[in-house]
């Protein structure tokens, strides 16, 4: 630190607050805010992914946790007596504890590093799954799996994929979170299915989380604590020379932050409600199990892949990625009115193959391109705060995933057409709003825009924003 100081205190202009080209300053990290830095070694595709997977396994085992919880739960509550209304409440502690969760824990990682933050969660996975394998009363499981999800693994898995990836191989990158979710999905679903039992899943999923904190241990992280240490230094250099560095409000003012956060929150809208009623109308409509509930998300795993092998390239090739980000809404929206006619029908294999299918696709399809919008805001603003912005994201995902079940689970016991048919409304409401502002504003990944307050930056402002 020392030596930077002294070479930051020989290269500064002797009229000027701000540092000449040729100093310290002007080689940082992002391409973007300079143009005579030295370009990073460049690394390949596979490379980065095998750099990823320890950040992409965290992820995995917490999707895998939920999955369980998903066909086993209307099942559990059934056969205690309990109402439908519990599924709900129970999914929304279980989303709303992620909410909460997910930007500290993102803001954890950014300070002090992913792994630390990954290994957290993954003890904190096991030891609340264990607990809930403990029959209790139900508004006592709400909190027990609302605590659980405080402790997950996005935040710091998205930060450890964002570090080991490259500005050109990003786009790719940021889709093997949501490969990690499907595969989550396939095998929790296949464990709940399998078992038929709640508390022998729930004893597995604990062990599957140990047992990934373990293997993580011996991992190094893609950007180790030093790298971290140096970064911190120059931020507190260029504070000493005047100049400010990047915070979390600079992130609020993107753009491509509200419109990314907007999307996801739709998609959360479709993901809390279609797992909630269709879980419902399986068990109390067509007299189905377990086993029935993980077949649909086998079919709904296998459908979103092709989906994402088809349609998600194609997609990639429009300019305006923030509109089209929401056209997985759309599909959603049209996937929950349409399961209001699929549920009257005599069989149930109509809604299996429509329901939870369809709106796993929107999910994918939504989610992947807004953190690939995100994260290339937020490299124009300050890599360093990727982890923060991206938990704060899923905090609005998780956040619709937490009002969305005890929102249709109440609907739907009131009347299951209106339940459908209010949650199709409210996705297509957001879909509407975010695809017209970003058409109107027009809004690209290239200019990184900002909202009207801070599309002038004052000479002071972070050297990121003063690039932009």
């Amino acid at each position: 630190l020392k030596k930077r100081t002294t070479q930051a205190n020989d290269t500064f202009c002797p009229t000027s607050r701000h540092c000449t080209p040729r100093g310290l300053f002007a080689d940082t990290r992002s391409p973007t805010l300079s143009g005579a830095m030295s370009q990073p070694e460049q690394t390949t595709l596979l490379h980065e992914i095998f750099t990823a997977l320890p950040g992409i396994l965290p992820i995995f085992i917490d999707l895998l946790g939920v999955s369980v919880v998903l066909p086993l739960l209307p099942v559990y509550v059934n056969s205690l007596g309990e109402s439908a209304t519990w599924v709900g409440a129970v999914l929304a502690g279980q989303f709303i504890g992620q909410a909460i969760g997910t930007p500290l824990m993102g803001a954890f990682a950014d300070r002090y590093g992913p792994k630390k933050a990954l290994l957290a969660a993954m003890i904190g996975n096991g030891v609340f799954f264990i607990i809930s394998a403990f029959e209790m009363p139900m508004i006592a499981l709400v909190f027990v799996r609302l605590f659980g999800a405080l402790s997950n693994a996005t935040g710091g898995g998205q930060k450890w994929i964002i570090d080991a990836s490259s500005p050109k191989h990003r786009d790719v990158m940021l889709t093997l979170p949501m490969a990690a979710v499907l595969l989550g999905f396939l095998v929790g679903a296949a464990i709940g299915g399998v078992t038929g039992s709640w508390s022998l899943s729930c004893y597995i999923t604990a062990g599957l989380s140990i047992l990934a904190g373990i293997v993580l241990l011996p991992f190094k992280e893609p950007k180790d604590a030093a790298a971290r240490a140096q970064t911190r230094a120059e931020e507190s250099l260029k504070a000493a020379a005047g100049n400010k560095t990047a915070t979390v409000s600079d992130g609020f003012r993107s753009l491509g932050f509200w419109l990314a956060s907007a999307a996801v929150f739709g998609g959360g809208l479709v993901m809390g409600a279609m797992t909630t009623l269709a879980g419902i109308v399986l068990v109390n409509v067509y007299e189905e199990g377990a086993l029935t509930g993980s077949i649909m998300y086998y079919i709904a795993i296998a459908f979103t892949a092709i989906v994402m092998l088809t349609l998600y390239p194609l997609l990639q090739r429009v300019p305006n990625r923030e509109f089209v980000m929401t056209f997985g809404l759309f599909i959603g929206g049209g996937a929950l009115a349409l399961c209001a006619y699929l549920q009257t029908l005599s069989s149930y294999w109509p809604f299996l193959l429509c329901s939870v299918p369809l709106g796993f696709a929107s999910l994918a399809l939504t989610m992947v391109q807004a953190d690939a919008v995100l994260a290339a805001h937020v490299e124009v603003i300050s890599p360093e705060l990727a982890g923060t912005m991206m938990g704060l994201e899923k905090m609005f995902s998780f956040g619709a995933m937490g009002i969305s079940p005890v929102l249709s689970a109440a609907l739907f016991e009131f009347d299951p057409t209106a339940a459908w048919l209010t949650m199709a409304g409210l996705t297509f409401a957001v879909a509407i709003i975010t695809s017209s502002i970003a058409l109107v504003k027009g809004s690209s990944l290239a200019k990184a825009r900002l909202l009207p307050n801070a599309s002038a930056p004052s000479d002071s402002a972070p050297p990121a924003l003063k690039a932009v």
